[in-house]
């Protein structure tokens, strides 16, 4: 492929991500996205530092769906990165001509919310005008539907690593993921799930580039992926699986040089920023380091006997299966069977691909193979985690894969367009976009916008 070519492959890319992206954002009104209200509150709390009033709604504030609950400070309890670097986006945004923030009004939670449609009630009847005591809210939303952007970049740039051979899978992975209902949704919402999708989409592209067979590691690399998981870790817990997941490849890398001692000391060099940004945190904030770590730990051993079951087990798959593709609101707004039953198809379709790829033994040349490899773990890893966590509170919602969500539209639609003979890949990746994107725009106009605005 040409350069000029794959330049245009990935701009439209991103201008498929941010047309739609952009679109959820704005018609979805504020505080109608999973902890949305306290993810806002908690990045006003770095922003306006000893000045912030948190809100004191009236009512309970121990049950799941009161207003004392929903608008206080829960997610403090998540790492810290996404509030330390929206906090600066915050104050530089907080206009005087803007209203939202300083009288901290926020609206009631529907009484008749029976976990379908709107979680709160609403001034704002259409789409059009935005009141203007939203312009604020969705001002920080453009910081998440940026660093979505950035995802997208870093996608199509593991499809090129990975299969440099096949860059029109670069365009196919970078559709997949830009028109992906879901990820347009919590990408256009405030809140620490955009930096997560994109701290894990940056540690893939890193480490399938280590894991070049011709590329030789050196020190610094081994450092720079440390750093890299150091923040991953500050942004969100779940992307602890990149952990083990370097583990493996810098074992690889040392595979490559024919000693164990190098893979011994890339796992020590690995180790030396999260051990410094680990006793940093506990010199400066001990207090709130130690309640995490508790956190961790008790999600990490910790399981509910009541969930132990195969009904839940079932029930957890399909819930996450539905939630990848398009949940939007509160988990409160599904779109219709047949729009899961044609993504679970384009995805068969994908691993039909694969199997063709592995019988045949075509396809994958140099250290595609290897690379591949470490996208399909990279699943299994976080995976595992998610089913984990779900075996102790019910949480099973399809953005937690979202770090992943590189890996998974890579080997989907590399996958996919197997089925096709080379001349045919060009054509098929452009219909296999423009699927995606009808698919997306039926799942915005025909159920969120209505379910939105009838409630």
């Amino acid at each position: 492929m040409k350069s000029s070519t794959d330049k245009k492959f990935l701009l439209l890319v991103l201008a498929l991500y941010f047309s739609l992206t952009l679109i959820y954002s704005l018609t979805v009104p504020l505080w109608e996205a999973p902890d949305e209200p306290s993810h806002y509150l908690c990045v006003r709390r770095f922003s306006d530092g000893s000045d912030f009033k948190p809100p004191r709604p009236s009512g309970s504030i121990n049950t799941v769906w009161s207003e004392g609950y929903l608008f206080s400070l829960y997610q403090r309890s998540q790492p810290p990165l996404y509030y330390l670097i929206s906090a600066p986006v915050m104050r530089v945004i907080a206009l005087r001509a803007l209203s939202l923030g300083e009288g901290m009004e926020f609206p009631a939670v529907r009484r008749d919310f029976s976990g379908s449609g709107n979680l709160f009630t609403h001034n704002r009847k259409s789409i059009w005008p935005i009141p203007p005591s939203e312009f604020r809210g969705h001002l920080m939303r453009l910081f998440s539907v940026f660093l979505g952007g950035i995802t997208i970049f870093l996608i199509y740039r593991i499809a090129r690593v990975v299969f440099p051979a096949d860059p029109i899978a670069a365009f196919a992975s970078g559709a997949f993921a830009a028109a992906l209902p879901q990820f347009n949704f919590i990408s256009g919402v405030i809140g620490n799930d955009s930096l997560a999708a994109l701290m894990g989409a940056a540690t893939l592209l890193f480490l399938v580039r280590l894991a070049d067979k011709e590329k030789r590691a050196r020190s610094r690399d081994f450092i720079s992926l440390g750093v890299l998981i150091m923040l991953s870790l500050l942004t969100k817990f779940n992307l602890i699986f990149l952990l083990p997941l370097s583990i493996i490849v810098i074992f690889l890398k040392a595979k490559d040089a024919g000693s164990w001692l190098v893979g011994l000391s890339g796992v020590v060099l690995m180790l030396i920023p999260i051990l410094i940004g680990v006793a940093a945190a506990v010199i400066l904030f001990p207090n709130e380091v130690m309640v995490k770590f508790r956190l961790a730990v008790w999600r990490f051993v910790r399981t509910n006997p009541s969930l132990m079951t195969v009904e839940h087990f079932q029930w957890m798959l399909k819930d996450i299966y539905r939630s990848f593709w398009a949940t939007f609101g509160w988990m409160s707004i599904r779109v219709g069977w047949w729009l899961y039953l044609a993504w679970g198809l384009i995805s068969l379709a994908g691993l039909i691909g694969w199997g063709k790829v592995m019988i045949l033994r075509q396809g994958l040349k140099g250290s595609s193979k290897r690379k591949a490899g470490i996208l399909a773990a990279a699943i299994g890893l976080l995976l595992i985690g998610v089913i984990k966590n779900n075996l102790l509170v019910r949480q099973s919602q399809g953005r937690f894969l979202f770090p992943v969500l590189g890996a998974l539209a890579v080997l989907l639609s590399y996958g996919l367009l197997n089925l096709f003979s080379e001349r045919a890949k060009e054509k098929a990746a452009l219909s296999y976009a423009a699927v995606f994107s009808i698919l997306n725009l039926v799942s915005l106009f025909a159920y969120l916008i209505p379910a939105i605005y009838r409630t």
